[in-house]
């Protein structure tokens, strides 16, 4: 098996690296993203043209290898040129998305917009479902900012050794973690990761196991990455 030959970025090469990034994401307008990069930690200030826009220029950020963590200040600053939805009809669009979509238990949740922030409240019965919710409501024309209040209510109680049992099993298929690195812990539903991992997307990987784990209301990711 070929080895990979581990490299340490400077922190000029990685601002490098995800200006790149966002330049070459269609998504985006790089023009008007400022990218700052402080041991790894990467800022974006600015503005872009939507939510959707803010969520994957973080995203791209998090996929540069070498990236710790990212602390995503950029603001959401509509086009002029089009219409700016009201708040009942954004309201009305997140409600639809949510209705539409084959993943999510829409049913009990409630949503509210005020000057184009929305906010989810109610009840989804798994912890990926709250995050994808959010997800879609970005997505939407007009939105600025989304709030997730939403609480995971499993349909079936399932114990806190078996949730651990099998977000471990599933960090063992996973092929950008190292089980063995990440210690799991469950109190009430809310798993706990600890340990260290070799790069953002194994830290993101290992996040997504345990958000799609049946039984887990929450996720507190303390997982660090070595550099």
């Amino acid at each position: 098996m070929a080895q990979v030959r581990e490299y340490a970025a400077t922190d000029e090469e990685l601002k490098t690296w995800v200006v790149n990034e966002l330049s070459w994401d269609s998504r985006i307008d790089a023009s008007r993203v400022a990218v700052l990069v402080d041991d790894g930690l990467v800022t974006l200030k600015g503005t872009v043209p939507s939510y959707a826009a803010r969520d994957a220029a973080e995203d791209d950020a998090l996929g540069v290898l070498g990236v710790v963590a990212v602390d995503n200040q950029l603001g959401v600053k509509l086009p002029g040129a089009l219409p700016v939805p009201s708040d009942s009809t954004i309201r009305d669009n997140i409600l639809s998305t949510l209705e539409v979509n084959p993943e999510i238990d829409e049913l009990n949740i409630q949503v509210v917009v005020a000057d184009r922030e929305a906010t989810l409240t109610g009840t989804v019965p798994t912890h990926w479902e709250k995050r994808q919710a959010a997800v879609l409501a970005g997505l939407v024309q007009g939105v600025v900012a989304v709030k997730n209040d939403l609480a995971v209510v499993p349909t079936a109680a399932i114990g806190d050794e078996i949730i651990a049992e099998d977000v471990t099993n599933a960090l063992m298929r996973s092929a950008l973690v190292d089980a063995e690195m990440v210690d799991v812990t469950v109190s009430n539903g809310t798993v706990t990761l600890q340990g260290n991992v070799p790069t953002t997307a194994a830290r993101i990987a290992a996040y997504r196991a345990a958000s799609r784990t049946a039984g887990v209301v929450n996720v507190r990711n303390q997982l660090m990455v070595r550099r």
